[in-house]
């Protein structure tokens, strides 16, 4: 199980007026691999953070990189809020923009034109079916620019076990503590993830995340590839 580093500690202090919220934050850290994910997003430039929640990884993406400018989008208004307010103790709220979208489009007119530097989407597509999965994935893939970074970290489904240890603590999440948007848990294949982003024209690798983890953590990091000089 991942251990909080100093950085995560102070970022979850910072989610202190609830303390649900707070012990929420601080499972994710304690149960996500961030600080591998941290450490693929590229430096500085512009990161779109899909399906933020309380806005986690956009204030520690803020925080890693002053030269970041971090647009987090999500469904959910409360779990926002609370990450604005976050983000202003943490100092970095002139550079974090969380974003409410009902629908769960993304919010194209607060990007630049070319698209953005990095999109970032942590444990999301499984809570959507994979139609709107693969929809999602899609429009993520439009929203970045040539040369910029695509990074999905979500659950894969081998081993067995450790597959179906994340379906039962998600359906907790999601139906009985309410902790998780969503009706559903449906783990997206990471055949149908990859060839959604290869179909896209991205450059994509696949990277286990989950050594000595009990869940089947996966991330892939997909490039699209530079605009050539003179096209």
């Amino acid at each position: 199980m991942p251990i909080p580093d100093a950085l995560q500690r102070r970022a979850v202090a910072a989610f202190g007026d609830s303390r649900p919220n707070q012990l929420h934050v601080f499972l994710r850290t304690a149960t996500c691999p961030v600080r591998e994910v941290l450490e693929r997003i590229p430096a500085g430039g512009t990161v779109l953070d899909v399906g933020c929640g309380h806005g986690l990884f956009s204030v520690l993406a803020a925080m890693e990189d002053t030269d970041r400018r971090v647009v987090g989008v999500d469904i959910d208004v409360d779990k926002l809020e609370l990450g604005r307010a976050a983000a202003r103790r943490l100092g970095v709220a002139d550079r974090v923009e969380l974003v409410h979208s009902a629908d769960g489009s993304l919010p194209l007119g607060l990007l630049p034109d070319r698209g953005v530097d990095t999109v970032l989407c942590v444990d999301v597509l499984y809570l959507l079916g994979e139609t709107a999965a693969v929809d999602l994935l899609r429009a993520m893939t439009g929203a970045v620019r040539p040369g910029g970074t695509v990074l999905v970290k979500e659950m894969g489904l081998e081993p067995r076990w450790k597959r179906r240890l994340t379906e039962i603590q998600e359906v907790g999440a999601t139906r009985v503590l309410r902790y998780t948007e969503g009706e559903r848990v449906e783990l997206v294949s990471p055949e149908v993830m990859v060839g959604t982003l290869l179909d896209a024209g991205l450059r994509v690798r696949s990277v286990p995340v989950d050594r000595r983890d009990v869940h089947p953590h996966l991330l892939l990091v997909a490039t699209r590839p530079p605009t050539r000089t003179g096209e």
